[in-house]
């Protein structure tokens, strides 16, 4: 059997919406060429089958596991959420709903697996903070663009810029980051759609129009396994960050107040919470997509996987009680402002400029040798990378580090630095 063989086999299997094997889109932006590859050097692998190993086997997906989803992980707290078991969740619901609309599971879990990668440590307070820095120092550029910032050589590689507009990288986004630090840093030469369904996975992204705006660029498309996974996502944080809050060691939220909030709250949590947890809205979303008569492509059109709208609402009502009662808890919220905190010292420490504009070059010759070592010897598998870390500004690189840093580096580089000790609490605000 060829390789194209294999792949029109498993394509025979999958709904005619569903994305085809034999139309996997390269790193390059180029159809990949079936007769060129070797069904035994593949391994009986797809090209999304083989991408989604290589994102699992990479340092990157590894430190998920020391990454914060809201709660830290103290000694006495080790069944608490973290985002290598958030990445799980997501990745067994998306291959249910995906399986059950015969789509393309192996493309549903490379971008399972790689969506959250680009994280921070301590959660969305710090991915905000460092996406407020980026774009106050754009502002703050006479006449820069994001190629001079970015590259301060001007070389701008086409795969890097792979998105509709270049305002995006203006902004730090975790999805972004995530194809920044599996392909730049980490070497991987990703299928397009997968890189696609990983920077656009949130459901800020899919909010605008502004996914579907790709006349001016040869690569980077959608898919409606990348809408799978985005809206697993959803159900997935919806439901463990709720479950996690119950379960605390010192609880922050209690049945009695999730019974008091909203009845549409408590008639799906009355599910979620025996033993059921997921079923109601993963059945809800397979059972309402059928019924939609999905078009090949169909999401260029608009066309979405959803929930139903009486689902979509109960779905909100738990979202929302999810942020002001848990996300914006003060025991949160005082968790929240001591790494703001942090945050603002590091980058006083390293970003400030002396009356002739310039950075002091010890400090900056400080974090450089850090990121070299963090990424050239312990993550990246580039072996150019410290040439590419050369051409970066001293911005970008700042919040290339904080992205890979495991909660407790990032404690530990602060007191490192600082007589003020940095004391990560339990739990970190991270809606989603």
């Amino acid at each position: 059997m060829s390789y194209k063989e294999f792949l029109l086999e498993k394509d025979n299997e999958l709904a005619p919406y569903a994305t085809k094997n034999l139309c996997t889109i390269g790193f390059d932006g180029e159809l990949l060429d079936p007769d060129k590859f070797d069904l035994d050097e593949m391994g009986y692998r797809t090209w999304f089958r083989r991408d989604a190993d290589k994102i699992r086997e990479s340092k990157y997906f590894a430190l998920l596991n020391y990454k914060t989803q809201i709660f830290l992980l103290p000694p006495e707290a080790i069944t608490y959420r973290n985002r290598l078991t958030h990445t799980l969740t997501v990745l067994f619901i998306a291959r249910t709903i995906a399986e059950n609309l015969h789509l393309n599971t192996d493309l549903v879990e490379a971008i399972s697996l790689g969506h959250d990668v680009g994280h921070t440590s301590c959660g969305h307070v710090v991915e905000n903070m460092l996406n407020d820095f980026l774009e106050s120092y754009f502002k703050s550029l006479d006449n820069g663009s994001p190629k001079d910032v970015l590259f301060k050589s001007g070389d701008v590689e086409k795969e890097f810029l792979m998105c509709p507009s270049i305002k995006d990288e203006m902004h730090f986004q975790h999805g972004r980051q995530s194809y920044r630090l599996l392909t730049k840093f980490g070497g991987l030469q990703l299928s397009n759609q997968i890189s696609f369904g990983i920077m656009r996975h949130s459901r800020k992204c899919y909010a605008t129009d502004e996914i579907f705006d790709i006349e001016n660029i040869n690569i980077g498309h959608s898919s409606f396994e990348a809408q799978v996974v985005r809206i697993a996502d959803d159900i997935a944080w919806a439901c463990h960050d709720f479950d996690d809050a119950l379960k605390a060691i010192k609880p922050l939220i209690t049945y009695g107040e999730v019974l008091k909030y909203s009845d549409q709250v408590y008639e799906i949590h009355d599910v979620l919470l025996k033993e059921k947890r997921f079923v109601k809205w993963i059945n809800d979303v397979i059972t309402h997509t059928k019924k939609l008569n999905l078009e090949p492509e169909g999401w260029k059109k608009g066309q979405k996987i959803s929930m139903s709208p009486t689902m979509e609402k109960k779905w909100e009502a738990t979202a929302d009680f999810i942020k002001t009662k848990i996300h914006q808890h003060p025991e949160v919220d005082n968790a929240n402002n001591e790494v703001k905190k942090s945050i603002d010292s590091l980058c006083n420490y390293y970003i400030s400029v002396d009356k002739r504009g310039h950075h002091s070059p010890k400090k900056t010759e400080d974090l450089r040798r850090r990121v070299k070592n963090s990424f050239a010897k312990e993550i990246s598998e580039d072996k150019d990378i410290e040439n590419f870390l050369d051409n970066l500004s001293l911005e970008r690189i700042f919040c290339d580090y904080i992205s890979v840093l495991p909660d407790v580096k990032f404690e530990e580089w602060h007191n490192e630095l600082f007589s003020t000790k940095l004391s990560i609490l339990h739990f970190r605000s991270t809606p989603y």
